[in-house]
């Protein structure tokens, strides 16, 4: 209820930019979100972001909608076996420990101290995650050397249940999208009834700014990437629907850029999303960064793999909805 009085009062400003650049009766556009909310749960954030004032109908039933379509795909392809299904670091690297090479440690209540204490001071940095929280959403990047106090800060965090992590070095060529990021691959995974796995979407995500975190829903972009080829193809989008030839950071061009080893990345979602199978998880998207070496390197596992990139950004944005149904 909260995130829908929220939405509601965000709508009130961004329907004010579509009335001053497409005219007409504010109550007109009031009218057709309420309505496509109710005839195919559109959220008023997807009447925005899609468009949906420009969309008739069958237009708007393209698309993975945040209130209705979202809810009958994941459930669909992934069976939360007993309970909600729910995104958690911690467990998640416990699980796919061996696609890790970084050090992590979960910090809560019941830590030792002194052990947070010592892996921090390990460490050059680290990221500190919280494990409620997705979509970037208070993740904090620390330089071990500039932390006044690391028994204060481990005191502090113990208040609540995160996830601390050594900061991965990436390959140089990523770089180029924004060396302040780990600037991760989004993949997206799809498995049919039978095992087998598709990749369906990929994406290369880098933040807009000179901080740590590339997520689309904290500051970052994304940019398509050919799937056989690795290259990236189109300009990079944010959340707010800015779009971006070259880096905001590097000034480098973004399409036409390649992914090194491409095929290495996509190997590894495979045969992860093939493990996921047994659990009947079938739909998933991985973050996957690649390492100084060449390795790729697993950072989080998506179980509700966020449509909006993947309807928003690339050459041909569009709704996935039935491309999606046709796999259930």
């Amino acid at each position: 209820m909260n995130y829908m009085i929220e939405a509601v009062k965000q709508f009130r400003f961004d329907v004010r930019d579509v009335v001053k650049q497409y005219h007409g009766p504010t109550f007109v556009y009031w009218m057709q979100a309420f309505w496509y909310c109710l005839r195919y749960g559109a959220s008023p954030n997807d009447y925005i972001r899609y468009e949906f004032y420009l969309k008739n109908g069958r237009g708007v039933n393209e698309y993975i909608t945040a209130l209705r379509h979202s809810r009958e795909l994941v459930p669909g392809f992934n069976n939360a076996r007993g309970g909600e299904l729910k995104e958690n670091k911690y467990e998640t690297n416990c699980k796919l420990r061996a696609y890790i090479s970084r050090g992590w440690i979960k910090v809560d209540r019941d830590s030792d101290i002194d052990e947070i204490v010592r892996f921090i001071e390990s460490h050059d940095a680290v990221m500190v995650k919280p494990l409620d929280l997705n979509g970037g959403r208070g993740i904090k990047k620390y330089v071990s050397s500039e932390i006044p106090d690391v028994r204060a800060l481990v005191e502090e965090l113990r208040k609540g249940e995160f996830l601390i992590e050594e900061v991965v070095k990436q390959h140089e060529d990523m770089n180029a999208f924004n060396p302040y990021s780990v600037n991760t691959l989004r993949i997206y995974t799809l498995c049919d009834k039978n095992g087998g796995v598709a990749i369906v979407d990929t994406f290369v995500r880098m933040a807009t700014k000179e901080i740590a975190v590339d997520n689309f829903h904290s500051g970052g972009c994304a940019a398509e990437i050919d799937r056989e080829t690795g290259i990236v193809i189109s300009p990079a989008g944010d959340y707010d629907r800015h779009y971006y030839i070259m880096s905001p950071v590097t000034q480098k061009c973004i399409p036409g850029r390649v992914i090194p080893s491409w095929e290495e990345a996509k190997a590894m979602c495979v045969e992860i999303a093939k493990e996921l199978y047994k659990e009947e998880k079938r739909y998933v998207a991985f973050d996957i960064a690649i390492l100084q070496n060449g390795q790729p390197e697993l950072i989080e596992v998506n179980w509700l793999g966020d449509p909006v990139i993947r309807q928003q950004n690339g050459c041909r944005p569009h709704g996935k909805y039935w491309e999606m149904k046709k796999f259930l």
